[in-house]
């Protein structure tokens, strides 16, 4: 079973900064703005998730990120994201679509 490890939001572009928790709708974290509104947002990218085994590998690769540098709005671990794949963290349910 995933877990949740962060939630990050900006009012505009990266770092996106930690929050506590986020009201989530069609169009994503309410508050949180979408700089690249061509590749990302919408009803169907409303949300980036990041996995943590993904962010600790590129760390060991020696790639100077952190928690919400890559804009991700959601960091999680154990959830072995594919796509297609419908999970829940916490009250929401998401599916990956790319």
């Amino acid at each position: 079973m995933g877990r949740l490890l962060g939630i990050f939001a900006s009012n505009g572009g990266v770092p996106k900064l930690p929050v506590e928790s986020a009201q989530i709708d069609i169009n994503g974290i309410v508050g949180d703005a979408c700089n690249d509104k061509k590749h990302h947002g919408g009803p169907m990218k409303a949300i980036c998730v990041l996995e943590n085994e993904l962010l600790v590998k590129l760390q060991s690769e020696g790639h100077p990120i952190q928690p919400g540098t890559t804009g991700e709005n959601i960091l999680v671990e154990g959830y072995n994201l594919e796509f297609g794949k419908v999970f829940d963290v916490g009250e929401v349910r998401l599916e990956v679509v790319s």
